[in-house]
C-alpha cells in the first residue's frame, strides 16, 4: 500500500478500536444485564478469556495475516459438499447454455434491487439484451418491461449450486463475503457492485487477485456495465485466476466443517484451551505497541544526549576559563 493507504488504515484502526471499547462493549454490557439479569463480568473480560475462535476466512478470500493457535479459519464452511440438485427449471435453463454460458446476477438478500429506480433497472435490461449469454437474475419481481428472452427472473436461487454449474461464466455480485467465497470455490470470475459494509473491501480484494472488476453503484451506466461484463468475459486471465484460487481454496488437510468439529472437541477434551492463547491478549494497548519500551529507549537516548551536551558545555567553559586565565597571566607579565 502507498503511504496514504497505510495512513488511512491507521486512522481506520484507531477509530474502530475507539468505537469498539467506548460504544460496542458498554452497549453489550447493558444488553447482557437487561435481558439475562446475570451478575456476569464485563464483556471485555469475557472476550479476553475466549479459548477458541472459528473465523469465516481463508487466505484465498482475504489478505494473508498471521493467526495465533487459538484462531482457526473455517472459510467456506457454509458451502455444502453434498448439496441438493438444482430445481428443475434452473437446471434446464443452465444446461441449455452450453455454447455461451450463463451470467448469474444477484445483489444479495439485503439489497432490495426490485426497488431500484426504473431507469437503473432499465440499464441492466438494455445491457442484457445485447449479450449472447443467458442471464439468471435473482430479483423479487415477476417481470420487467423490455426484458429479452435470454434473461430468466427468479426470486430465490440456490446460489452455490448455480455458481458450481459448469455453464456459469460470470457472477455479477454486490460483494458479500459468502457470495465471494462461493464464487471462488466454484472458480467463477466476478463483476462487483459494492453497496455498503465489507463489500467494497471484498471487491477490492477480487480486483487485487485478478478475479473480477468493480463498478460503482452511483455511477452505473449502460456503457460501464457492458464494458465490465465484456472485460471479464473476453479476458481469459479472470477465469484462469478464479480457477487457480478455487484449487487453492479447496486444497486443505480437512474440510472446514471437520476442522471446526475437531477444534471444538479439542477445547472440550482439555477443559478449555488457554494454552493456545497469545500472551498479547493480556497486554495493555501501549504495551502491545511497545510504546513503553520505545519511551524508555527514547528517554535513555535523550538522557545520553543531554549529558553529552552538558559535558561538552562544561568542558567548553573550562577551556574558555583556562584560556582567559592564561591571557590574564601573560598580560601581567608584560
Amino acid at each position: 500500500m502507498s503511504f496514504v493507504d497505510r495512513f488511512l488504515n491507521f486512522i481506520s484502526i484507531l477509530t474502530t478500536l475507539f468505537i469498539y471499547y467506548n460504544h460496542h462493549l458498554p452497549l453489550q454490557d447493558n444488553v447482557l444485564k437487561e435481558n439475562y439479569k446475570l451478575d456476569a463480568p464485563p464483556v471485555a473480560d469475557m472476550v479476553s478469556n475466549v479459548s477458541l475462535y472459528l473465523i469465516n476466512t481463508h487466505p484465498t478470500v482475504e489478505y494473508s495475516k498471521p493467526y495465533t493457535p487459538n484462531i482457526v479459519p473455517v472459510g467456506g464452511i457454509v458451502i455444502e459438499a453434498d448439496r441438493a440438485p438444482l430445481p428443475q427449471d434452473i437446471q434446464k435453463f443452465m444446461d441449455g447454455a452450453a455454447k455461451d454460458g450463463v451470467i448469474y446476477f444477484s445483489l444479495g438478500t439485503l439489497v432490495p434491487i426490485h426497488r431500484m429506480p426504473s431507469d437503473q433497472l432499465q440499464m441492466f435490461v438494455n445491457v442484457f439484451n445485447k449479450l449472447k449469454q443467458k442471464v439468471l437474475w435473482r430479483i423479487n419481481l415477476d417481470t420487467i418491461p423490455g426484458l429479452s428472452d435470454n434473461v430468466k427472473l427468479i426470486k430465490w436461487v440456490p446460489q452455490p449450486g448455480v455458481l458450481a454449474h459448469p455453464n456459469c461464466v460470470l457472477f455479477i455480485t454486490h460483494g458479500g463475503l459468502f457470495g465471494q467465497q462461493e464464487a471462488i470455490h466454484a472458480g467463477v470470475p466476478t463483476v462487483g457492485i459494492p453497496i455498503f459494509a465489507d463489500q467494497p473491501y471484498n471487491i477490492k480484494f477480487a480486483e487485487h487477485r485478478g478475479i473480477g472488476v468493480k463498478l460503482t453503484f452511483n455511477t452505473l451506466s449502460e456503457e460501464t456495465i457492458y464494458t465490465a461484463i465484456n472485460t471479464v468475459l473476453n479476458n481469459p486471465k479472470y477465469k484462469e485466476n478464479a480457477q487457480r484460487l478455487s484449487r487453492i481454496f479447496r486444497d486443505r488437510p480437512m474440510s472446514p466443517a471437520d476442522s471446526a468439529v475437531f477444534w471444538v472437541e479439542y477445547v472440550l477434551r482439555h477443559g478449555g484451551a488457554h494454552h493456545l492463547r497469545s500472551a498479547a491478549t493480556q497486554l495493555s494497548w501501549y504495551q502491545l505497541a511497545l510504546l513503553d519500551v520505545l519511551a524508555a529507549v527514547l528517554a535513555v537516548v535523550a538522557t545520553i544526549i543531554i549529558l553529552l551536551f552538558v559535558l561538552r558545555r562544561i568542558c567548553s567553559l573550562v577551556f574558555i576559563a583556562k584560556k582567559q586565565s592564561k591571557v590574564t597571566t601573560m598580560k601581567k607579565e608584560n
